[in-house]
């Protein structure tokens, strides 16, 4: 005669949220991420992770914005330095990691970088573990957008003399006795399309050389009254080179 006994059937765990199986394990590591991922971008920091080798493991939305990269930018394989950061930036960041993961006594070291055009407070941060369960250790990178340029002032000086936003922070940058080797090297642009801007600017503000600049806008930006004596005969002096 025929055994008809069926074998039982294997229950599947169907909530995630046993605690025993790897689903549930799996799934509360997510969970964690997500909710970091969310916390800092409400605070509005970017967030990214490394592992051992400097390859991006995970990045919120914010860092993704930010750092102006596709959805898709972790399975492309493509290198997050080359992509984002100037040659200098890419020196300074490198050697961060490699000295995070070297040293026993530094757990974070903050730079302060150029990205996409704009000025980053950046902190790395030596992990235990990188994200989403990798069990290596690792390196979180957070992103603060820097507020040294004071967005009000280069808003300011905008509007008063008909500047654009790249242009004012340019102009802003002069006055506080940056040249246009140290501009352009900050920013990551060509030192042609510095002078090229410095022009625009002097037309536009009806200035003929960079002294004559600095004063005009320490006159006309209350903001910047204090920086008057500092700057002006600073800049007298400084030619291209």
């Amino acid at each position: 005669m025929m055994n008809t006994t069926k074998a039982a059937k294997m229950m599947k765990c169907q909530s995630c949220v046993c605690g025993e199986c790897a689903s549930s394990e799996i799934g509360n590591i997510y969970a964690l991420n997500s909710a970091l991922d969310n916390a800092y971008t409400v605070l509005g920091v970017g967030l990214v992770f490394f592992d051992g080798n400097k390859n991006v493991t995970h990045l919120n939305q914010l860092a993704r914005n930010r750092l102006e990269l596709p959805e898709e930018f972790i399975l492309t394989g493509m290198d997050i330095f080359d992509t984002c950061f100037n040659q200098r930036s890419q020196v300074e960041l490198k050697s961060a990691i490699d000295l995070l993961y070297s040293s026993k006594t530094s757990e974070e070291i903050k730079l302060t970088l150029p990205i996409r055009g704009e000025e980053n407070v950046v902190m790395l941060q030596r992990l235990d573990k990188t994200a989403f369960g990798i069990n290596v250790p690792g390196v979180a990178m957070f992103i603060f957008k820097s507020d040294r340029n004071n967005d009000s002032s280069s808003a300011d000086v905008a509007r008063i003399f008909g500047l654009t936003k790249t242009e004012a922070k340019l102009t802003l940058a002069i006055v506080n006795g940056k040249t246009a080797s140290e501009y352009s090297e900050q920013y990551g642009v060509s030192i042609n399309t510095t002078y090229s801007q410095i022009k625009e600017v002097l037309a536009k503000t009806g200035t003929r050389r960079q002294a004559e600049l600095v004063k005009l806008v320490l006159e006309h930006s209350p903001g910047l009254e204090k920086r008057r004596h500092n700057n002006v005969t600073v800049l007298v002096d400084r030619r291209r080179q």
